[in-house]
């Protein structure tokens, strides 16, 4: 089964969450390069421009310390490789872990390297001098002409004007990409006090995801799925390719900065129910107020960027008009095409196995007394690398997998604890999954006991830890994604979502493998997974240093906090 089938449900979200983000990035990576712009609106667009720059820059520096391996001169406490993880709700961490570990794989070489480092280095010109833009036209009251712009502006003018097409012939003459767009930005022989002078001619239209027409048509067949529906904001439905092409430069670029920017502003909101839950959600105002912090660090004018916005620019920081932009949020309509959680772990599973990929598992189990954290280290064996392919759709054997318990502080200190791993963090307790959320909300506690850390002798602790020790990982895994709930695609009415994906397995994998699906989902809640938290229930899936997130835990022990969602801000 094809990885690039499965990487369609990352992809649609990250282009679903645009609009979070359109004062930052759209300007530069998602907008019509034809579309005319209002003198009045220039200084914004800048602006808009500057804080788009600034989230690549940021992307690709934080990337760069990831492939050169610069932690390893320290003792890092804090996110190294989950500033890259996005998840925000959906079903398909596994997924964006395993293609993150794809790009760290591909820009590894020298090559790779020194692209990175060039766009970071242009990337940092272009900030100053889309700054001086801006500090320009706030001298001259916004009076574009006399800024060089001719009467009528588009998009493509403004890139040019600061310099930003320059960044994406880099970017093009780094990827090998077939079927590129022929549309480009027209050549123009004007010069101005920004301007390179390089003359770039380049296909705009290549780096940006495609937003269905005024009547919601779509160029992607997939879209046809979701015919069915029908909603008022049809017209803003999106189009995005399902393909993850390394070597379409734009794409990756695209995605490190989503990711990051989805990542950085995610929190982790406890609603007590009933009943009681964990919910992410993202706060753009966040990103776009660490951002303003970061720039007006650089000082890439001689004033405050805030003070060179006209009056109406700095409506944003208005507390009456941020309490009607939240009040006035809703759900997005978008429908979003994506796969079940359990198609989509088939390939995810066998990369885990033919990678040879670590994994750390940090259990948070309650006992009677209050909660303990379980660290297993996990590694696949050599010899599931001979699997068959047929293999890979079965539940697995307990011999694929080496599972090791190790202490808090060898997690912390060992040498494979500063390499990337997969981090499963996992909840546990006698009980549903709702309970352990419960105890997090004070709920019950007369009858589930304390929700602050248990640091004695326990023997219930030592009983689970002789349980999970001989458990069959591979089960544990294809059992919790065969039951999740995950069908974003389109039924009927009163159909079953988890025969309709059985029966979506019989018709492309075989009668076997529908039958071992429908078996291991009935099973799931008795196994103890899932639902059910008896033996443990995933709740997040990500990369980064084992170091980094046992000293994480080390610190909420410490602070004798109620177990977190680690990985996010606790809202």
């Amino acid at each position: 089964m094809s990885l690039q089938i499965c990487l369609k449900a990352r992809q649609q979200l990250l282009a679903s969450t645009q609009n979070h983000f359109a004062v930052m990035i759209t300007t530069l990576l998602l907008a019509q390069p034809d579309k005319h712009i209002r003198w009045q609106d220039v200084g914004q667009t800048v602006l808009n421009c500057l804080h788009g720059i600034h989230a690549i820059e940021k992307a690709l520096s934080t990337f760069r310390t990831i492939i050169s391996k610069s932690y390893l001169h320290a003792h890092p406490t804090s996110d190294i490789l989950s500033v890259f993880d996005a998840h925000v709700g959906d079903c398909a961490c596994h997924l964006c872990l395993q293609m993150l570990r794809d790009l760290i794989d591909h820009f590894s070489s020298p090559e790779k390297k020194e692209f990175i480092e060039r766009g970071i280095a242009l990337l940092n010109v272009l900030k100053g001098t889309t700054a001086g833009l801006l500090q320009q036209l706030a001298k001259k009251n916004g009076n574009t002409q006399a800024s060089g712009f001719t009467s009528i502006i588009t998009t493509s003018d403004l890139l040019r004007y600061i310099g930003f097409t320059k960044f994406i012939a880099l970017v093009q003459s780094e990827s090998n990409v077939s079927g590129s767009s022929t549309l480009a930005i027209p050549s123009t022989p004007e010069s101005h006090p920004f301007q390179f002078s390089e003359n770039c001619e380049v296909p705009l239209a290549t780096c940006r995801m495609t937003v269905g027409n005024q009547n919601g048509s779509h160029s992607d067949s997939s879209s046809d799925s979701n015919s069915s529906y029908s909603s008022s904001h049809s017209h803003r439905s999106l189009t995005v390719s399902t393909e993850w092409n390394l070597n379409d430069t734009m794409t990756i670029i695209q995605f490190l900065m989503f990711t990051r920017l989805l990542s950085v502003s995610k929190k982790a909101i406890l609603e007590p129910g009933p009943p009681s839950q964990i919910i992410a959600r993202v706060d753009p105002q966040f990103s776009y107020a660490q951002s303003e912090q970061e720039l007006e660090a650089l000082k890439l004018v001689g004033v405050p960027l805030s003070t060179i916005l006209h009056s109406g620019d700095k409506a944003k920081n208005n507390s009456l008009v941020n309490n009607l932009y939240f009040e006035n949020i809703a759900i997005s309509a978008h429908q979003i095409s994506c796969i079940s959680a359990y198609t989509s772990i088939l390939p995810i599973h066998a990369a885990w196995l033919t990678m040879k990929i670590p994994i750390l598992l940090v259990i948070q189990r309650f006992c009677s007394h209050g909660y303990h954290v379980i660290f297993q280290h996990i590694t696949p064996k050599f010899s599931a690398c001979d699997l068959m392919d047929s293999d890979f759709a079965s539940m697995g054997q307990a011999d694929w997998f080496n599972i090791n318990m190790v202490a808090l502080e060898e997690a912390i200190s060992a040498p494979w604890a500063m390499t990337p791993h997969f981090i499963f963090i996992c909840v546990s307790m006698d009980r549903r999954l709702e309970d352990f959320y419960g105890c997090l909300a004070d709920k019950n506690q007369e009858k589930f006991g304390c929700n602050k850390p248990h640091d004695k002798p326990c023997r219930e602790m030592d009983d689970y830890a002789h349980t999970i020790q001989d458990i069959n990982f591979s089960h544990v895994i294809m059992r919790f994604f065969m039951q999740h709930e995950q069908f974003p695609f389109p039924l009927q009415v009163r159909q079953d979502g988890y025969k309709h994906v059985a029966s979506l397995l019989e018709s492309n994998l075989g009668e076997e493998v529908r039958n071992v699906f429908l078996k291991a989902w009935s099973e799931a809640e008795e196994f103890g997974t899932g639902r059910s938290a008896r033996l443990y229930s995933f709740q997040h899936v990500y990369s980064e240093l084992p170091s980094v997130v046992a000293s994480q835990v080390k610190g909420m022990l410490e602070r004798k906090e109620k177990p977190a969602l680690i990985g996010y801000h606790q809202a």
